[in-house]
């Protein structure tokens, strides 16, 4: 049945009344949650997100790559934001690519905060198309793609990102639209060149909304010179060329803003990375990217496997590798580590991720912030499954697919566990998010055949994964209900135990298939997808929460601080509103002293309201200008008795 759908024609196409009305139903629920997520008050989820509007702002409402100057005040310098940086005019910029500033200007003129998260949606939902789309042209079946979709959407943490403000969905869907047009251009034994032209330059464009969207320019060309087009060299180079014209615009932009023409720039170094740091893997790709330019894998890969199959030849690679462990077994190690820290349990976290916010709790298990963060299988147990293509693609089946999509999934797993990168303030693994819809499309192509071998087998995959979902659900209810305390390891281990669960039963089922095998396997993957779902509500949940008391602060500050004062706080998720209704934000960086203090006598001397945040922002205030800081407030809430400011305290300056 599945096989006779032909997946180059979509116009033949005719959806039943079954698919209508789940479709209709998707459109319901897609809506509501993106009513629920952005709804006021929608408050911002993390520090990145308030650069993201401040960038959308100045480029909607003054078409301005700079974010803040000196706000328009005599002798004030240009006031810093957080993760920004000094431009070459002295203005402050982003440290991120204003691609998402240019994309997101008419969406934030449209509908301010709503619609930064409105880009995201419908982004979101051309990211699920072409993930089904994606699936449906390498497997050409039907199920796998649908499979594939829903795992994604429903069982991964992309609802949380497709309902927010920072770029991460809009990037997938950039990615998603080149892997797409990468596959359609090597179809049916032609090339075409024109959408591996588009697909470089939609990856180049990606890399002006996030920096890390280069990487993918590695699976691609990969995956032409050894897999869809091997005996093509011309292709992989149409490919890059297509990328120029969006590197060189990402080039301009930096030199317009840090006087660098580099397409690739956070501005000046910092400690914690430099352009060193990356310069061993910068070569590796130079080098690698040379070979397979020179290899011919057609007649490469018979000759390698002819000379192993030689006992000398077998023994001298044997040597080799064992040399290579013994040279570089630190490095193994460490890679080894990283790798289990950010899959399996970021309790093994041993980094110092720059401005690092895993703390211990009472009981010596790392937060974030006190809420629980999760490894990337603590959020996906399911994507072991994903093992059963693994093996099949050793055994020469399904090259085509599995290559792609492991090589898609690989680029950002083996970029960011070089470093343990966590991914900063989030509940999950963000950082590889874009081998999220790769995994998910093997994943379904593990279990979607399987479903068809039993009458059954739906029926048991589906109750497997009600189990799963609920099951964790509750436990985790009773738990949290009883010990507390534990919150980190109850909300991140639960899933793992399903994790496990499903690695005995994928080595069992591929070592030795038969019946009970393949049972096991559905239910143990049922297990794990309905863990899944349960695991990314509990992270959907909390994002929510966290937006929703960031908007309470907002809107209680937007009405409370006049208009032309400054604010000096590390607050700027919790004060967005202010940033862009005409009151300006300085965040105070150690080193910053002299910039600090010139920005206070400016605003003092123009009859400016000043607000310091308490505590050690404001003992870093008082060093800095030798100003004696005095209650803003008159009777604050308690959960609003946020600032000080200059004595005597100016009329008008005085805080409800």
């Amino acid at each position: 049945m599945f096989s006779s759908l032909d997946f180059r024609s979509e116009s033949s196409f005719k959806p039943s009344a079954s698919a209508t009305g789940a479709a209709i139903a998707f459109a319901f629920v897609y809506a509501a949650l993106f009513a629920y997520m952005s709804a006021d008050p929608g408050g911002l989820f993390v520090i990145d997100e308030s650069l993201y509007v401040a960038i959308a702002d100045a480029m909607a409402t003054r078409g301005e790559l700079a974010i803040q100057g000196g706000a328009g005040v005599d002798g004030a310098p240009a006031l810093m934001f957080a993760l920004s940086d000094y431009g070459a005019d002295g203005r402050v910029y982003s440290q991120y690519p204003p691609g998402y500033a240019l994309i997101a200007a008419p969406f934030y003129l449209f509908g301010g905060l709503t619609g930064l998260f409105l880009l995201n949606a419908v982004c979101g939902l051309a990211a699920i198309w072409l993930v089904r789309d994606i699936a449906a042209r390498l497997y050409r079946d039907d199920a796998i793609a649908l499979l594939a979709a829903g795992l994604f959407t429903f069982c991964t943490f992309f609802l949380t990102y497709a309902f927010a403000i920072w770029p991460h969905v809009l990037t997938i869907a950039m990615l998603l639209g080149a892997a797409d047009l990468a596959i359609r251009s090597a179809e049916n034994g032609r090339v075409s060149f024109w959408r591996l032209a588009v697909a470089g330059a939609l990856i180049a464009a990606a890399t002006n909304v996030r920096v890390d969207s280069v990487l993918f320019l590695a699976p691609v060309f990969i995956w032409l010179r050894l897999v869809a087009a091997p005996g093509d060299r011309i292709a992989p180079i149409v490919f890059l060329v297509g990328g120029v014209p969006f590197y060189g615009l990402a080039a301009w932009f930096n030199y317009l803003k840090y006087g660098i023409a580099s397409p690739i720039t956070y501005g000046a170094p910092t400690e914690y990375e430099t352009l060193g740091d990356y310069t061993p893997l910068a070569v590796l790709a130079v080098l690698g990217a040379a070979a397979l330019m020179v290899v011919d894998a057609r007649k490469a890969a018979p000759a390698a496997m002819r000379a192993l199959s030689r006992r000398g030849a077998a023994v001298a690679l044997a040597i080799a590798v064992l040399c290579a462990f013994v040279f570089f077994h630190r490095q193994i190690f460490t890679l080894a580590h990283n790798f289990w820290t950010l899959f399996f349990d970021i309790q093994a976290y041993d980094g110092n991720y720059f401005h690092d916010i895993m703390t211990p709790d009472a009981k010596g298990y790392l937060t974030m912030y006190g809420f629980p963060k999760k490894a990337f299988l603590q959020s996906m147990p399911f994507f072991v499954a994903a093992l059963v293509g693994a093996a099949e693609l050793l055994r020469g089946r399904n090259v085509r697919a599995a290559s792609f999509c492991f090589l898609f999934a690989a680029a950002p797993i083996a970029f960011f566990t070089f470093k343990q990168w966590h991914g900063g303030i989030a509940l999950n693994m963000r950082f590889f998010f874009a081998a999220v819809p790769f995994l998910s499309i093997l994943s379904a192509a593990a279990i979607a055949p399987l479903l068809k071998s039993d009458k059954r087998a739906p029926k048991n995959f589906a109750c497997a994964g009600a189990a799963g979902c609920l099951g964790v659900i509750f436990l985790q209810m009773a738990l949290l209900g009883a010990f507390p305390e534990y919150n980190v390891p109850i909300t991140t281990h639960i899933p793992s135990i399903a994790t496990f669960a499903l690695l005995i039963a994928t080595l069992t089922y591929l070592f030795r298939r038969n019946a009970a095998s393949t049972r096991a396997f559905l239910l143990a993957a049922g297990v794990a997808v309905g863990a899944a779902g349960a695991s990314n509500i509990v992270d959907f949940s909390l994002t929510k929460h966290w937006r929703k008391k960031a908007g309470h602060d907002d809107a209680y500050f937007s009405q409370a601080i006049p208009k032309g004062s400054l604010v000096i706080s590390l607050e700027e998720t919790n004060l967005t509103s202010l940033s862009v209704g005409g009151v300006s934000l300085l965040h105070p960086y150690k080193g910053d002293e002299a910039t600090v203090a010139a920005a206070v006598e400016a605003f003092d001397r123009a009859g400016r309201c000043i607000y310091v945040k308490k505590d050690e922002i404001a003992e870093f205030v008082s060093a800095a200008t030798g100003m004696r800081l005095v209650e803003a407030a008159h009777d604050a809430p308690e959960n609003y008795d946020w600032f000080v400011t200059p004595a005597p305290v100016r009329p008008g300056c005085m805080l409800p």
